[in-house]
């Protein structure tokens, strides 16, 4: 239930974007791939491409960042959208 409200507070914007830095390693896997389904917040989808814990939650939120920001197909690269 608490990892549903964590969800749900990305969601809202209620949780700076230093907190989930902060709070990414005890965040479950399966948590992490929940954020990277539903918030489309794209600074925490790009923490979650640089910074999650497994491979497969790295690559989720590079895939949903690269649909937020409509690049062209292929590989997405981090580096070539940061602010």
């Amino acid at each position: 239930m608490v990892e549903l409200e964590t969800v749900d507070k990305l969601c809202s914007g209620e949780i700076p974007h230093d907190q989930v830095t902060d709070s990414l390693e005890n965040w479950s896997n399966w948590l992490q791939l929940r954020i990277t389904e539903f918030v489309e917040d794209t600074a925490v989808l790009r923490i979650l491409a640089e910074q999650g814990r497994t491979k497969r939650v790295r690559r989720q939120a590079a895939e949903a960042l690269h649909h937020l920001c409509g690049g062209p197909p292929g590989r997405f690269r981090l580096r070539d959208h940061r602010a």
